[in-house]
């Protein structure tokens, strides 16, 4: 299996998965006593995006002031077209 990804092209290494915010967001712990809600998932088909914005900003509860926590949170809440 090594052997296979040493022989990748350059190419096929120019793509790193990156996450949909500032990487040095990861560096943060999350706040004390966060527990992840269960997020109502959209995907871009059924719905409204802003009532989905409401609905995940309502999840966070007490820490829906944080916007550090938002932007790592809110991919969880989207699935389908609406990832991508």
């Amino acid at each position: 299996m090594l052997g296979k990804e040493l022989s990748r092209s350059q190419e096929d290494w120019k793509y790193l998965p990156q996450p949909p915010y500032p990487s040095s967001l990861l560096q943060q712990p999350y706040p004390k006593g966060y527990e992840a809600p269960n997020f109502i998932l959209f995907d871009g088909r059924e719905g409204f995006p802003k009532e989905h914005v409401n609905h995940f900003i309502d999840a966070l509860g007490l820490h829906a002031g944080d916007y550090s926590l938002q932007l790592r949170e809110f991919s969880k809440g989207l699935t389908d077209r609406a990832y991508t």
